[in-house]
C-alpha cells in the first residue's frame, strides 16, 4: 500500500521538542498515516486524519484524533519532525504534517502502535497482535459496555440524537456556503419535515429520516439515507415519474466509546461518524456520481413558496 504523499507544496522545517511543546492545539497529520485493521486483523486502508497536538512532555507526545476523538500517548522519541503544508492550511485548516518513526492504528477498538523502519515509512506486512485478556480488559469492557447501554437509556443521550440529526442539516447548509465562498457553488436544496430532511442536488435525491423505535430509549432506532433516482415520497413533490430507492445507508446513535457519542455504521459498528462526516459523505457522493438524466417533477411546494 503507499504511504502518505508530502505535497510538493510541503516545505521541511525542523521544530525541536521545546517548540512543539509551545505548539500544544496545532492540527495536524502523522506521517506515517493511521492504518485501519479489521476483525480478523487484515489491513483496510490508511486514514489521512487530522490529530490535534494535546500535550508534549519530556517523555510524552500526546494526540487526539478528530475524527473518532481517541487520544493516544506515544513516547516523545516516536516524534522525529515538522512539515509544513501550506496547501493543507487553505484546505483542511492543519498547521502541517508531523513525522513519527512509528506507525499508530486502530485495531479491536482501541489505538495501539508499533515502531517503524524509519521515519515516516508505513509498516507492511505487518499483523496486529491480540492482545491476551485478562481481569483488567474484561473489566475495561464490562464498564464501556454498562456505560453505553445507560447512554442508550439517558434523556441525554436522546437529547444528543435528536440535535445531532439537526446538526446534518446544519453541515450541509455550511458545507454548501464554504463552496460558494471557494468559487465552486454547487447547485444543493434542503428541506424539513419533523425528523426527515429531503436534499436535492446533482440531479439526485435523498432523504435522511431518523426513526425512533420508541421515545425513552434509542434501542431500535435508526438513521436512514436513501439515495433516490427520481422524487421520493415527500410533501409537496408530485413525480410524473415513481422514484426508484439507489442506495440505503444506516446508522444508529451510541457511544463509540466511553465519552464520544457518534452515529454508528449499522455494517461496521466501530466506525463512529459525527454529523458532519455524515453530511460531507452524502454530498460527495452526489458531487462525484451526478445524474444527467433527472426525472422531472411538479414542485407544489416550490411554486407556493414563488407565489409567496
Amino acid at each position: 500500500m503507499p504511504g502518505l504523499v508530502v505535497p510538493i507544496s510541503a516545505r521541511f522545517e525542523p521544530v525541536n521538542k521545546e517548540q512543539l511543546k509551545k505548539n500544544i492545539g496545532m492540527h495536524v497529520r502523522i506521517q506515517p498515516a493511521m492504518q485501519v485493521y479489521g476483525d480478523r486483523g487484515q489491513l483496510e486502508g490508511a486514514h489521512d486524519d487530522i490529530w490535534t497536538v494535546c500535550d508534549a512532555t519530556n517523555t510524552e507526545l500526546v494526540l487526539e484524533n478528530q475524527w473518532n476523538q481517541f487520544r493516544f500517548s506515544l513516547g516523545f522519541d516516536s516524534y522525529v519532525n515538522f512539515v509544513e503544508d501550506p496547501e493543507g492550511k487553505r484546505s483542511r485548516k492543519i498547521d502541517g504534517i508531523l513525522v513519527l518513526k512509528a506507525q499508530i492504528y486502530l485495531y479491536d477498538g482501541r489505538l495501539q502502535f508499533a515502531p517503524t523502519i524509519a521515519p515516516g515509512k508505513e509498516l507492511r506486512d505487518f499483523t496486529p497482535p491480540k492482545l491476551r485478556p485478562d481481569a483488567r480488559e474484561s473489566a475495561r469492557r464490562h464498564h464501556e459496555a454498562q456505560v453505553r447501554e445507560e447512554f442508550q437509556r439517558s434523556p441525554a443521550g436522546i437529547e444528543l440524537a435528536k440535535q445531532s440529526f439537526s446538526e446534518i442539516g446544519d453541515s450541509i447548509v455550511e458545507l454548501n456556503r464554504g463552496f460558494a465562498a471557494d468559487g465552486t457553488p454547487i447547485q444543493i436544496e434542503l428541506r424539513r419535515e419533523g425528523f426527515a430532511f429531503l436534499v436535492k442536488s446533482c440531479g439526485w435525491y435523498v432523504t435522511i429520516v431518523w426513526q425512533m423505535a420508541q421515545g425513552n430509549s434509542l434501542k431500535g432506532c435508526l438513521l436512514t439515507i436513501v439515495k433516490w433516482y427520481g422524487p421520493p415520497p415527500w410533501p409537496g413533490l408530485i413525480p410524473l415519474v415513481k422514484g426508484r430507492e439507489v442506495t440505503v445507508t444506516q446508522y444508529t446513535f451510541g457511544l463509540l466509546s466511553a465519552s464520544n457519542a457518534r452515529w454508528l455504521s449499522t455494517w461496521k459498528p466501530d466506525r463512529g461518524y459525527t454529523s458532519r462526516d455524515v453530511a460531507e459523505q452524502i454530498l460527495k457522493e452526489l458531487i462525484e456520481g451526478p445524474n444527467n438524466d433527472p426525472v422531472l417533477l411538479f414542485d407544489l411546494a416550490a411554486r407556493r413558496e414563488r407565489r409567496s
